[in-house]
């Protein structure tokens, strides 16, 4: 009864995961033909909609993806033999969410090539790092056989590392620097005055510069 058990749990494992990856591949197909092949996006698709979208799709999936590899490998499934497959297709999975992390930061980067920078677009870029720290914990997880504690002990540790360190930029004297210069070099066509001067007082040297010159 127990290996009945143990190799039913595996084909249900094996099974999910290859319906998941099958759906992640379509969309990571659908991005990258419209991205690398076709060089434009959807008819009626702009990019912040593609930008949003993408997020959103990235944000399930991750929540999807952890989720699952926790309850398919948190128990006794980490150590069955004869469980290749299983572990074939969730690194397939995992590295599958880490190809959308890219699409997502190259479409990120697209944005703020048009619209310029802001605080929300950096905020992108800090998601997508503790997306790919989580996905590369959860790997070794699965590769290492490691408990569940270990993935929440080491991701929580290096999120408060990426918070720490954030702190030490000026973020706000960054973002008017990068949108000032690309405005003058004609790398973006619109400069947002209103945001430029809703930023905090540390960026208003910046701001001092750029408008006396």
């Amino acid at each position: 009864v127990a290996w009945l058990s143990a190799s039913s749990a595996l084909f249900m494992g094996v099974a999910l995961f290859a319906l998941l990856n099958l759906v992640l591949l379509t969309v990571n197909g659908l991005d990258a033909y419209y991205m690398w092949v076709q060089h434009h996006l959807p008819e009626g698709v702009t990019l912040a909609s593609f930008l949003h979208n993408s997020t959103d799709t990235l944000i399930f999936s991750i929540l999807c993806a952890i989720a699952v590899l926790l309850f398919v490998f948190r128990g006794y499934l980490n150590f069955i033999e004869n469980n290749r497959w299983l572990k074939t297709m969730a690194y397939a999975w995992i590295a599958q969410n880490i190809w959308l992390v890219r699409t997502t930061a190259n479409i990120n980067w697209w944005y703020i090539q048009t619209y310029g920078l802001t605080r929300k677009r950096i905020g992108v870029y800090v998601y997508l790092l503790l997306c790919v720290i989580g996905l590369v914990s959860t790997l070794l997880k699965v590769a290492d056989k490691k408990s569940n504690w270990f993935l929440f002990r080491k991701n929580a540790w290096a999120f408060y590392t990426v918070f720490i360190i954030s702190c030490f930029f000026n973020w706000d004297e960054i973002i008017v620097n990068y949108n000032y210069e690309n405005y003058k070099s004609s790398q973006i066509s619109y400069l947002d005055l209103d945001y430029e001067t809703s930023l905090t007082y540390t960026c208003l040297g910046q701001l001092y510069k750029y408008s006396s010159a």
